[in-house]
C-alpha cells in the first residue's frame, strides 16, 4: 500500500501496534496522520503525536459517536480519510467473554 500523500487515521496510537503503524505512516510520507486512543492514554498519545507531527484525538472506538468525531476531526484538519487502521477489537463492558474473531476474510 502506498501511503505517501495519504490521510491516515490510526486507533490505539498511544502504544504498541497502533503507535508503530502511525510512526511508519509518518515516515512513509503520509500527508496527515491522526492518532487516536482512550482518554486514559492522553499524555502518551500527545507525545506520539508530537514526535511525528500528527493530530492527537482521544476516542473510544467502541462508541459510534467517538468514531464519528474522530473522522470529523481528521477531515477538518487534513481532508478526506484515505486509510483507517484500527488494530483494537472493540468490545463493551457488558460482554462477559470474548467472541472469536471472524475467519475466512
Amino acid at each position: 500500500m502506498h501511503i505517501k500523500d495519504k490521510v491516515c487515521v490510526v486507533t490505539g496510537g498511544a502504544s504498541g501496534i497502533g503507535e508503530a503503524v502511525a510512526r511508519a505512516y509518518a515516515e512513509a510520507g503520509a500527508r496527515g496522520v491522526v492518532v487516536a486512543d482512550l482518554k486514559t492514554s492522553r499524555d502518551r498519545l500527545a507525545s506520539v503525536a508530537g514526535d511525528i507531527d500528527a493530530l492527537a484525538v482521544t476516542a473510544d472506538v467502541g462508541l459510534e459517536e467517538d468514531i464519528k468525531a474522530l473522522i470529523a476531526a481528521a477531515e477538518d484538519k487534513y481532508g478526506p480519510v484515505d486509510v483507517f487502521f484500527s488494530p483494537m477489537r472493540a468490545c463493551r463492558a457488558r460482554d462477559r467473554k470474548p467472541r472469536p474473531m471472524p475467519t475466512g476474510m
